[in-house]
C-alpha cells in the first residue's frame, strides 16, 4: 500500500518528539506553535487553535523554571514555564540573555509560527495533524470531540492522527482504531528506557517510525532535495561555526524552521 500524502503535515506534540520524527520522515516543511513546547494538554492545545492562538504566549503568564541543566540537558537555553496554559519552553530562550530583551524575540517568533498555522490550515487542501502522545491516554471521546470542532472551524476535512502508547503491546504490533472519517489512533508500543531507567524522548524508534513512513508530502523532487540539502548545511556549519550566538541564529533558521 502506498503512502498517504498530505500538503501540510503539523505536529500537536506532546512534545518535542513528534516534530524530531516528521523531520526524520521529511514531513515537515516548516516550524509550527507545537514543535518544541512540552506539557499542557490535548484539550488546551485544541482550544487554542480554535480561538486563533488569542493570549498563546502572554509576558505575565512565563516564569523562569528552576531546574538543573543536569535534567534538561541544554545548556544553550534557560527554561521558563506558562503559568496559564502549562507550557514549558526548553528551547526558546538563550542562555543568560534577560527576560525581558529574549521575551520580545521569542513572541515574534510564536507570532510567525500561529499566524503561518493558521493561514496553512485555512489555505492547503489536504492537512495532517499528528499527536503523540507517549503515556498520555485520552478517552476517545475527547479525540472525536474535539476534531469535529477543529473541522466546522475550518469548515474542511482535517486529518488526525493519534498515536498512543500501549505497554501490552510488542514489537511491531500495531492496533488501527478508526474514530471517525478523518481521525485515526494508532496503539502500539511507543515508550522505551534508557540504561539509567529513564524514558527516552524518541521512545521506541522502531515501532514509531512505522507509524510516521505510512505518510508523505506531496512536494516536487526540488523541495525534497532542498529540505535534504538544508539539513546537510546545518550539519555542516554547526561543526565549524565557533561563536556560540550564530551557531543559535544556524539553528533556528534551518532546524527550527523559525
Amino acid at each position: 500500500m502506498g503512502k498517504e500524502k498530505f500538503d501540510i503535515v503539523y505536529s500537536l506534540g506532546q512534545d518535542c518528539a513528534c516534530a524530531q520524527y516528521l523531520i526524520k520522515f521529511g514531513l515537515r516543511i516548516c516550524a509550527g506553535p507545537f514543535d518544541w513546547l512540552t506539557g499542557s494538554d490535548f484539550e488546551t492545545r485544541m482550544n487554542l487553535i480554535l480561538n486563533d492562538f488569542d493570549e498563546f504566549f502572554e509576558k505575565e503568564d512565563i516564569k523562569l523554571l528552576a531546574l538543573s541543566k543536569d535534567k534538561t540537558m541544554n545548556y544553550r537555553t534557560d527554561d521558563y514555564h506558562n503559568s496559564r496554559i502549562g507550557f514549558d519552553y526548553y528551547h526558546d530562550f538563550r542562555a543568560g540573555i534577560p527576560f525581558d530583551e529574549e521575551f520580545l524575540n521569542v513572541k515574534k517568533k510564536y507570532a510567525r509560527r500561529t499566524s503561518r498555522f493558521i493561514n496553512n490550515i485555512k489555505t492547503k487542501n489536504k492537512i495532517l495533524l499528528v499527536y503523540h502522545a507517549h503515556l498520555n491516554l485520552i478517552p476517545d471521546e475527547v479525540y472525536i470531540e474535539y476534531h469535529s470542532k477543529l473541522q466546522d472551524r475550518f469548515k474542511k476535512e482535517i486529518s488526525l492522527v493519534i498515536i498512543e502508547n500501549d505497554f501490552n503491546k510488542t514489537d511491531g504490533e500495531i492496533e488501527t482504531l478508526k474514530l471517525s472519517p478523518n481521525l485515526t489512533k494508532y496503539k502500539l508500543l511507543t515508550e522505551q528506557k534508557n540504561e539509567a531507567g529513564n524514558y527516552t524522548n524518541m521512545g521506541n524508534e522502531y515501532n514509531c517510525s512505522l507509524i510516521y513512513s505510512k505518510f508523505s508530502l506531496k512536494s516536487n523532487l526540488y523541495s525534497s532535495l532542498s529540505r535534504k540539502t538544508a539539513n546537510y548545511i546545518l550539519k555542516f556549519l554547526m561543526r565549524v561555526v565557533p561563536i556560540k550566538k550564530f551557531k543559535w541564529i544556524i539553528s533556528e533558521h534551518i532546524f527550527f524552521n523559525e
